[in-house]
């Protein structure tokens, strides 16, 4: 089962897997899509290892920074089907 653990390490988040009569994957379901695990592995990417002091600082301003890239992306669909 370590071969379907979310990036490798992550033992909490499920991911269903469908095999055949014969034992063979057929498909995968997990809890992000590539497009999106990319950008939160960017964004993991730029914080401090975990054990830093100022990880949770840093955790907080990403999610903030993020936050709003979100909401002036959404503003900008919205103009745009406006």
């Amino acid at each position: 089962m370590d071969q379907y653990l979310t990036n490798g390490t992550a033992r909490s988040i499920p991911i269903f897997i469908f095999i055949d009569d014969e034992g063979h994957e057929v498909a995968k379901w997990g809890p992000r899509a590539p497009e999106v695990q990319e950008r939160v592995s960017a964004l993991m990417s730029k914080l401090p290892e975990k054990t830093a002091p100022n990880y949770d600082e840093e955790f907080k301003k990403s999610n903030q920074d993020n936050d709003d890239d979100v909401s002036r992306r959404r503003a900008n669909l919205v103009r745009r089907l406006s």
